[in-house]
């Protein structure tokens, strides 16, 4: 659906927000009812794997990823992405050899099963997170958007459906085929783009966005951390159910935040682009507005969540979960 008063930026932007909030919708539903499912272990050890996979993903794409979208001609953008999908193989078989041959022990005292799947899918994320920069470029957000829409559904309903035939390891193994079946729909949706690189070009690139290797690269990974470190420390230092109980929190405290801000900055933009050239002031006024209105919107959906929404949580999810509870309060404060 077009909304034919919004420019060709503002379109674009509303497109993508169409598919996070239908995306974030299913994802959200999708988690409680196969938190509830899987049980809190399970979960936590499934969280781990997504924690895991998402720092690959940062490393084997050295962030080079963003230089697809910012390069100014496109046959260098297509060389550096092509590249890429070589630098990314190349990253993820050293991680693999690193677990297989250096570290027998069960690293962050899971089995090197979970953690090899972990490398796995953290190189189909990375192919992924590449064919959106190159569509970003292209702007084709529909074709994103819908990406994320069918990362979502098969997301959950592969997992649904995996829980009768393995109910331990359901979660992880029905994630990883999603995420291959949305680098399928990129790869269908790019072939066109597809070609052997040239390293003379890709070392040019790789000169021209020396930044993003000295800077982005850093600081995304440290934000990665940061984000992610939590359910890996919490699984090793105490247990996976503690490390469930923490990451459903998280996923709940964030779904309903994400949604309130994305529709508030939408609207804000829009009537922004039109006072920005006729009055500061009004500007101004607009934007202290919608700042109150999102402290005060989030501050409801806060309350809300640990009140009435713990209450039928703890009553859905019952003993099993136990710390969500604690883990909703502590991560609202925080």
């Amino acid at each position: 659906m077009k909304i034919p008063l919004l420019n060709h930026f503002q379109q674009s932007i509303f497109t993508l927000f169409k598919g996070n909030v239908i995306a974030q919708i299913i994802s959200v539903t999708g988690a409680i009812i196969l938190a509830k499912l899987f049980g809190a272990e399970n979960y936590g050890v499934y969280a781990v794997y997504l924690s895991i996979s998402a720092i690959i993903a940062i490393v084997s794409t050295l962030q080079l990823d963003l230089g697809i979208v910012i390069t100014k001609k496109d046959a260098a953008s297509k060389n550096l992405a092509n590249s890429l999908f070589i630098v990314v193989v190349t990253v993820c078989l050293l991680f693999f050899l690193l677990i297989q041959f250096i570290f027998n022990d069960y690293p962050f005292g899971m089995d090197n099963s979970i953690i090899l799947l972990s490398i796995a899918a953290g190189f189909l994320l990375a192919n992924n997170k590449i064919f959106e920069s190159i569509l970003t470029r292209n702007k084709k957000f529909n074709l994103i958007a819908r990406g994320k829409i069918i990362l979502s559904m098969a997301t959950v309903s592969l997992q649904a459906l995996l829980y009768l035939y393995y109910p331990k390891t359901g979660l992880i193994i029905g994630s990883l085929l999603a995420t291959l079946v949305l680098l399928l729909y990129y790869l269908l949706v790019n072939l066109n783009q597809l070609k052997l690189p040239s390293i003379k070009l890709f070392r040019q690139n790789l000169i021209k966005n020396k930044n993003l290797l000295l800077f982005a690269l850093p600081s995304n990974l440290v934000n990665a951390l940061a984000i992610h470190l939590l359910p890996i420390l919490i699984l090793t230092y105490f247990s996976s159910a503690e490390s469930g109980s923490y990451s459903l929190s998280l996923k709940l405290l964030t779904t309903p935040l994400f949604l309130i801000s994305t529709s508030i900055s939408q609207v804000y933009f829009q009537k922004a682009s039109e006072l920005v050239h006729q009055s500061n002031h009004e500007l101004y006024s607009l934007t202290k507005s919608v700042v109150k209105t999102n402290l005060v919107l989030f501050l409801i959906i806060l309350i809300l969540i640990n009140t009435l929404g713990i209450y039928l949580l703890n009553l859905y999810f019952g003993s099993d979960w136990e710390n969500l509870q604690s883990f909703t309060l502590i991560l609202s404060i925080s």
